[in-house]
């Protein structure tokens, strides 16, 4: 489902029209397959809210465990960064209001060598009006970098210390992957699975508020370069164990051979007995 059967997805637009075509088509496909792919709990909860009665499997979304250029030390200058689509959805005007907070709980000095930078393309309205934000507040330490890719993009994320998902909700949010496989501790709300970040020690998952993100921004932006390179290394070994292509591979393996009658089913997969 990636995400398209949360309640907040289905209410924001077409409401009625997604609920007809959900009962009378996909409900009844979804219900007829051998098994259901989620990419955590929550997604399954919201699918069999929905009257989803199929064996439904929970696995992650993987990203390829690799070395990645290190990471540009640069003094005690802090860079914050977003990386994804530049969508309404995605909330990226509270990481400019937070940074606009920030100004007033931090010294001048240390504000103004700080950087927000904001990776990606999309929406060119919305670009726009997050663009006017940062002018009305007069925010002369924000850059929007437009969509990047391949060593364009490694090479941005190589200058930020902390990187923010700040949207209202996630199905899995890829994001989180992008900074912990290179070493950068995350921000992310409790709209996405990502628990693991206070669980490993290798970032912050927080209530999906501006207060909530204002707090968030600041202590990461306090915390010691040290601590949050020791935050790094913890993200990378939680990719190298639970989110790389080879585990969430034995996985999927795993579940084909249970649908084939192979093997008892794994405990990742549940049949709503």
């Amino acid at each position: 489902p990636h995400g398209m059967l949360y309640p907040q997805d289905i209410n924001k637009s077409h409401k009625r029209m997604k609920k007809f075509f959900f009962k009378i088509r996909l409900l009844h496909d979804l219900n007829g397959a051998a098994c259901v792919l989620t990419t955590c709990k929550e997604e399954m909860k919201h699918c069999r809210a929905l009257g989803v009665k199929a064996p439904i499997a929970v696995i992650p979304n993987a990203i390829e465990s690799r070395d990645y250029p290190p990471k540009k030390i640069d003094g005690e200058r802090f860079v914050l960064g977003y990386i994804g689509r530049i969508s309404r959805r995605k909330n990226i005007e509270a990481l400019i209001y937070a940074w606009n907070r920030l100004r007033n709980v931090c010294n001048k000095s240390s504000f103004d060598n700080a950087e927000l930078m904001i990776i990606g393309g999309g929406d060119s309205e919305y670009l726009k009006f997050l663009q006017n934000e940062v002018e009305r507040l007069s925010l002369n330490n924000v850059t929007f970098t437009g969509f990047l890719t391949g060593a364009c993009k490694d090479a941005a994320l190589q200058k930020i210390d902390v990187l923010c998902m700040p949207s209202e909700f996630e199905n899995f949010g890829m994001v989180v992957t992008e900074g912990l496989v290179r070493g950068i501790p995350c921000i992310a709300t409790k709209g996405a699975p990502w628990e693991d970040l206070e669980k490993y020690h290798c970032g912050w998952w927080i209530e999906y508020s501006q207060n909530a993100i204002d707090k968030a921004v600041e202590t990461a932006f306090f915390t010691p370069k040290n601590e949050l390179i020791k935050m790094g290394r913890n993200g990378i070994e939680l990719i190298h164990n639970k989110y790389s292509l080879e585990v969430t591979a034995k996985q999927l393996k795993t579940m084909y051979q249970w649908i084939c009658g192979e093997i008892s089913k794994p405990d990742f997969i549940y049949t709503g007995d």
